[in-house]
């Protein structure tokens, strides 16, 4: 069974698939920054990739973070539209960007 990312523009009076791409798995985050910018894990059935990103509300998708599975990625979102973190295979990632490039964060004790 695939998942689908669907969106709303009208406030959820109704509703169209957001990824022109393929379906998604059923195991899908979906982390939005605004109407038109989001990122989703795992990538979509015709992309590999461990997470993925739209800038045209989910018309398409092109893969931003790579990784060995795209199962790994435990969690993502956003602090504020610019700011975007992620968890890969336990490491951090962070965005200053939108989620359009991705550099790991350095934590010290």
């Amino acid at each position: 069974m695939m998942g689908e990312a669907v969106l709303s523009t009208d406030g959820g009076v109704t509703w169209h698939v957001a990824s022109a791409t393929g379906g998604f798995p059923n195991s899908l985050m979906l982390a939005a920054a605004s109407s038109s910018v989001a990122l989703a894990s795992p990538a979509p059935e015709t992309l590999s990739g461990a997470l993925v990103r739209t800038t045209n509300g989910g018309s398409t998708w092109a893969v931003v973070l790579s990784g060995s599975s795209p199962s790994t990625v435990s969690w993502v979102g956003f602090s504020d539209p610019s700011r975007a973190y992620a968890l890969l295979a336990g490491t951090l990632f962070e965005s200053s960007d939108g989620g359009a490039t991705w550099r790991p964060v350095v934590l010290k004790s």
